[in-house]
């Protein structure tokens, strides 16, 4: 079965852009880990824990979709919280450090994302262009240098891979690279046309740009247990409810 991608549900379109700002926040070596705080870690990542604000714009053609989201990292846990302004609709992705689960706080529902529909959703939700990038920076050429936020930044360019399960896409990215810390704060992606597999169905995906940028970046702070649980009284898709309590 072949669609658009526009025919598809807008959480699936605030995962991919959340994701394309994911795959901005890694340093320079491959993982071969598949959470993201272990993405993150083996990919040059050094901090305990960390929290920041995300501003994402992605252009297809005429059309531009903004979000805005917060990432939380405590060790093995992880949570990432996106919202959508102009529907007003809140998603997010929570990794406790055993389950992972995609949510949508507002509607109390949540979905846990067991290994059959992780690699259904592999193209949004795989960890795995956090490695590809983090392998590609390697070969990055310097271009400029630029103060983001009073942090100094050197510019790069590289080309990176992204497999979306019918094809391997050529990924132009460009990146200001914080050198303190080896944190990208900005980054550009562009992605040419493509096609997407989405569990048994193959997806047109327009071109796109999409630029990502870091903010209210805080590291190695305490972060409360609580923001990596589902709330309480969330609904599961296999259960009635969740026990315990939550952020």
């Amino acid at each position: 079965m072949k669609t658009s991608l526009s025919k598809h549900p807008q959480n699936l379109l605030a995962v991919t852009a959340v994701m394309a700002c994911l795959a901005a926040l890694v340093a320079a070596q491959p993982a071969a880990a598949n959470s993201m705080p272990e993405r993150l870690r083996e990919a040059g990542f050094q901090c305990q824990s960390a929290q920041w604000t995300t501003h994402t714009v992605r252009r297809e053609g005429k059309n531009t979709v903004e979000f805005q989201s917060q990432v939380w990292l405590s060790r093995d846990k992880y949570c990432m919280e996106a919202k959508d302004p102009k529907q007003g609709k809140t998603m997010v992705y929570l990794d406790t450090g055993k389950e992972k689960y995609l949510c949508t706080p507002d509607e109390k529902k949540a979905v846990r994302l067991t290994p059959v529909l992780q690699s259904m959703y592999a193209g949004f939700l795989n960890s795995d262009m956090i490695a590809q990038h983090a392998l590609q920076r390697k070969q990055a050429k310097v271009i400029g240098q630029e103060n983001l936020d009073n942090k100094p930044c050197e510019i790069v360019t590289y080309q990176s891979v992204l497999d979306t399960g019918e094809e391997t896409v050529a990924v132009q990215v460009k990146e200001w690279i914080w050198r303190e810390k080896n944190i990208p704060l900005k980054s550009v992606i562009k992605i040419p046309p493509s096609t997407m597999r989405i569990g048994s169905a193959t997806v047109d995906v327009p071109a796109s740009e999409t630029m990502t940028t870091i903010a209210d970046l805080v590291l190695d702070q305490p972060i409360p247990d609580s923001r990596f649980m589902l709330p309480a009284g969330t609904q599961l898709a296999d259960q009635k409810s969740t026990p315990g309590k939550g952020p």
